[in-house]
């Protein structure tokens, strides 16, 4: 039931801005997302990073763990507000490389 409010929340939120996004809706879903899927104890996920690839919106996700920073990524898809999140294991979905310079 949560996961419908939250997808009907962003529906809304998406459809009353005009279509210009800072991906702050999803920022804050995904992090509600992953830390009610996770229910762990330690510190919570908290959106630090927002990119679109693949014509999907990536959430980049930093929890800590001990003395380890662990990153996540949540994927949205833009159309439906679908949340899901991608396995650990799974760097496709990472921040491409910026093209590099050549003179």
């Amino acid at each position: 039931m949560r996961r419908t409010g939250l997808i009907l929340v962003m529906l809304i939120a998406g459809c009353s801005n005009g279509g210009k996004t800072s991906h702050a809706d999803e920022r804050i879903a995904c992090a509600d997302f992953y830390n009610a899927s996770q229910k762990r104890a330690g510190s919570e996920a908290k959106a630090v990073d927002a990119w679109v690839k693949s014509g999907r919106i990536v959430i980049e996700l930093a929890s800590q763990d001990g003395d380890q920073v662990v990153i996540n990524h949540c994927i949205v898809n833009p159309e439906t507000k679908q949340l899901r999140l991608a396995s650990p294991y799974d760097i496709s979905w990472e921040r491409p490389a910026p093209p590099s310079s050549t003179r």
